[in-house]
């Protein structure tokens, strides 16, 4: 067997390798943020963090979250909102204003 046989199924070896790393990197770091998020919605009212969910999650409409949490008026769930993402921003040093369900 030729020496230089190897060097291509070493290179494969070596780039699935770096590519496991660099996947394990990446899902560590997001089941890190998911403990952040999910840390950050425990600060929250029952109410904020089901709205937060419904919303950004469940991807409803406020229409259907109104209702789902018994809220008379559309503008009640606005000021909800409005609480709920500017307090989970606090806790999570960040800005999340504007962001809306893609």
């Amino acid at each position: 067997v030729h020496e230089g046989s190897c060097q291509p199924k070493r290179a494969e070896a070596i780039d699935t390798l770096e590519a496991i790393a660099h996947n394990k990197q990446l899902i560590d770091s997001g089941f890190d943020k998911l403990e952040q998020v999910e840390g950050a919605l425990a600060f929250l009212t029952d109410e904020e963090r089901l709205f937060l969910i419904m919303y950004y999650v469940d991807t409803m409409s406020i229409s259907s979250i109104a209702c789902a949490l018994n809220y008379a008026s559309r503008q009640s769930i606005y000021n909800l909102q409005e609480k709920a993402v500017i307090k989970f921003s606090q806790i999570m040093g960040c800005d999340c204003r504007g962001l809306d369900k893609k």
